[in-house]
């Protein structure tokens, strides 16, 4: 986000918007990074922001096409050389490319990933989440990492994946890809308890 701000308030001194569109497609298209464009061009599809503070983004609505086209290349790129399966920010990645592209793409990209024990790891891994909460006699918040469900759902079928996850081995595995197994299969058994993505109990933080 720092850097994001830089780029925004750099470029912000520039007051032809023409010219300061250029300017970041120019700069995406130069740029070996993935994550800061995608993430630039995510925070300038805020259309919520673009409607009721339009001096809040940097370019017009045709530039933000171009920055999208700009984005999916290096995407299909990252995905087509290997880069993006083991992106720190993979499943931010790829719900964009759900978005600015079409659920299709990412989804056979996944399923293929996924045909692969250490495919189907990096995915689980990518999917974790991390939340707090605190209660009555707590001195801290307590810390919880879980995966929500309709994430994996998004991108394969949880039944393959269900699968898949019962023929590997936890022996040896390290302790954040067991972790990720864990997850998932807390999640299963959450949904199959009834129980929403989101509706945390302290119960179930300290399971």
């Amino acid at each position: 986000m720092h850097a994001i701000r830089i780029i925004h308030w750099y470029l912000k001194q520039e007051n032809d918007p023409a010219k300061r569109a250029e300017l970041l497609k120019q700069t995406m298209t130069l740029t070996s990074g993935l994550y800061l464009p995608v993430l630039k061009t995510s925070l300038e599809d805020r259309k919520q922001e673009r409607q009721n503070d339009p001096d809040a983004v940097l370019v017009n609505e045709d530039a933000l096409q171009d920055l999208k086209r700009i984005c999916l290349e290096k995407i299909r790129v990252a995905a087509e050389n290997g880069v993006l399966r083991n992106h720190s920010k993979l499943l931010y990645i790829l719900y964009r490319w759900r978005e600015w592209g079409s659920p299709q793409e990412p989804r056979k990209w996944v399923e293929d990933l996924v045909s692969s024990s250490d495919g189907l790891l990096q995915f689980l891994k990518a999917c974790v989440q991390q939340g707090s909460a605190s209660g009555a006699g707590d001195y801290a918040a307590r810390i919880y990492r879980f995966i929500r469900l309709q994430s994996v759902e998004d991108f394969v079928d949880s039944e393959l994946i269900e699968e898949k996850v019962k023929q590997i081995s936890l022996n040896g595995l390290p302790d954040d890809k067991t972790e990720a197994i864990r997850a998932f299969q807390t999640a299963l058994k959450r949904r199959r308890e009834g129980k929403s993505d989101d509706d945390w109990s302290r119960e179930d933080i300290a399971d």
